[in-house]
């Protein structure tokens, strides 16, 4: 059916959580993270969940050389007519029944459709930014049955639908249950996934990808709740996580020199985890004023975000994780 690549470093707040809720849908055994973590809590999680099937392989690389450890993996299941996607930590899968979200569809045309599809759904325009579905409905159950409507071309997939987190003001402890305030439910194709007959590569968000058509891709209703942001000083430690793998800082650099360094990045224009970069300086820049940032800052990136956007509650994954616990469920 599905096999899930985690990429993860030093994520003990959300891992645990996100192993029990995939485990428990898609099976341990089908779950392969590739994890560069000192964090001994990351540990303690892992001897948990290896004894059950849980397959882990550790990295020293960094996020520059990741994408080629990445595809290694998935390569090893070649032609075992499985699905293939790569996710992060703050990443749960769902999906939406819609017959009419499968659309093959070539890139030129995406855009296009993209547009059709929301007014055909009867959205709404905000004066701030594009249209939103009122509501979609998600769904875990059946899992399946979703994979074998979809049709194998050589072309990659796309999940379709993204939510974001809503952040807090404060930093949070118990993510997953904090946190369920999303945006609504957006027509994205942000997420790229593959069947393992016509996989070719995989770059780090798995936004794009190679398969063996590339001529343009599946529109499906695969779905991602990201809890993307939770709170500016959490989005504060990660980003800079990340910029330490790439290279960007070092451990021992001093606020300005990280500043300093990160704006000469940033004039070669769109280098990998720009975005990042861009927070990072913003979050670097307020502290050195001695002020904090509004969490609706960490928002701005995203088109279909915008602070006037009324959010939506959504509990599934609490839910899910809440079951599991109570009823002490295995994974499959």
């Amino acid at each position: 059916m599905l096999k899930i690549f985690l990429m993860t470093k030093n994520e003990p707040e959300m891992l645990e959580s996100w192993i029990k809720y995939h485990g428990y849908i898609f099976g341990l055994d089908n779950i392969y993270v590739l994890d560069g973590s000192d964090d001994s809590r990351v540990f303690r999680v892992y001897e948990k969940f290896q004894p059950l099937g849980l397959t882990v392989r550790f990295s020293s690389s960094g996020l520059n050389e990741l994408a080629g450890e990445l595809t290694e993996m998935m390569h090893l299941f070649k032609g075992t007519d499985s699905f293939l996607i790569k996710m992060d930590t703050d990443e749960f899968l769902a999906y939406t029944p819609d017959p009419n979200s499968i659309i093959e569809c070539e890139r030129a045309h995406a855009a296009i459709r993209k547009s059709a599809y929301l007014r055909m759904k009867n959205c709404f325009l905000s004066a701030e930014g594009p249209a939103y579905p009122i509501e979609i409905k998600l769904q875990i159950t059946n899992f399946t049955e979703f994979f074998k409507k979809l049709p194998i071309t050589g072309q990659s997939y796309k999940a379709s639908f993204t939510c974001w987190s809503k952040p807090k003001r404060q930093s949070v402890k118990n993510i997953c249950d904090e946190i369920t305030c999303f945006s609504p439910l957006h027509k994205t194709d942000f997420k790229s996934f593959f069947h393992s007959s016509s996989f070719v590569s995989v770059d780090l968000g798995c936004h794009a990808g190679v398969s063996s058509n590339n001529s343009g891709f599946i529109d499906t209703g695969l779905s991602i709740i990201h809890y993307h942001s939770t709170s500016v000083e959490d989005s504060a430690r990660r980003a800079r996580q990340v910029l330490l793998s790439h290279g960007y800082i070092s451990e021992h650099d001093s606020s300005k020199e990280q500043t300093l360094q990160l704006r000469r990045l940033r004039l070669r224009g769109n280098i990998a985890s720009f975005h990042k970069i861009d927070f990072y300086l913003q979050y670097l820049d307020a502290t050195e004023r001695g002020e904090k940032l509004s969490p609706d800052i960490l928002n701005q990136g995203h088109p279909y975000f915008k602070p006037i956007v009324p959010t939506s509650r959504l509990t599934l994954v609490r839910d899910t994780l809440q079951f599991i616990n109570r009823q002490g469920v295995p994974a499959n």
